[in-house]
């Protein structure tokens, strides 16, 4: 089996492994990035597995050392599966302009695999990183016949502090799939324009 893991190197360098995986080799180990916790109950062994990886362009020692940390993870739980790993760098302007995140668009398009599941953590990176993880989803579906597998984010809960009410604290890390609101886009397409239709699917899917 063939699959696609997509994510972004977390901005914050100060960030502490708080999502701990439920089975497999990383079982109760907090890591970093939330869908390494998944990995292991997701991926097949022995499977073919691209790792692409959103990094800043320009960025410092201390993000450095926190995106080999990440990656480094990644690598520790597909090692555990027997899988044939390639990861990826794709390196990301500071400067959001449209033809900066039309190159990262084109540059992930370019090391898509077909015939992939694809997994996505829309977790960290800027705000237009959700936005461009769905529209490569579309393409990927459609033209490389690769298959939506998972759309994940990690939650943070925060809570007042009982000293000071004015600082907030870490309750607790969860992991949240999200793919059905990419399902629901998807869906939307075998309807054409019968708008009545789709309305009626709609309320069935959510509710």
């Amino acid at each position: 089996m063939n699959y696609v893991v997509i994510y972004t190197i977390p901005y914050n360098t100060r960030l502490t492994a708080d999502y701990s995986a439920t089975e497999g080799v990383m079982r109760g180990h907090p890591v970093y990035m939330p869908v390494n916790a998944v990995l292991t109950e997701k991926i097949e062994d022995g499977s073919n597995v691209s790792v692409l990886v959103i990094e800043k362009e320009k960025c410092s020692d201390e993000y450095n050392e926190l995106a080999v940390k990440c990656k480094a993870e990644t690598a520790a739980v597909l090692n555990g599966k027997n899988c044939n790993i390639c990861i990826n760098e794709m390196k990301m302007p500071f400067e959001a302009t449209n033809t900066a995140i039309g190159k990262i668009y084109v540059d992930l398009l370019e090391k898509l695999p077909r015939d992939s599941k694809i997994i996505a953590d829309i977790t960290f990176g800027p705000k237009f990183i959700p936005m461009l993880i769905n529209c490569l989803l579309d393409y990927s579906s459609r033209f490389l016949n690769c298959e939506v597998d998972s759309v994940l984010y990690g939650q943070v809960n925060w809570v007042e502090s009982s000293d000071d009410k004015k600082h907030m604290i870490k309750e607790g890390c969860s992991i949240c799939d999200v793919s059905s609101v990419y399902l629901i886009s998807e869906f939307a397409k075998y309807f054409g324009s019968e708008k009545e239709e789709y309305d009626k699917f709609l309320k069935g899917f959510v509710f």
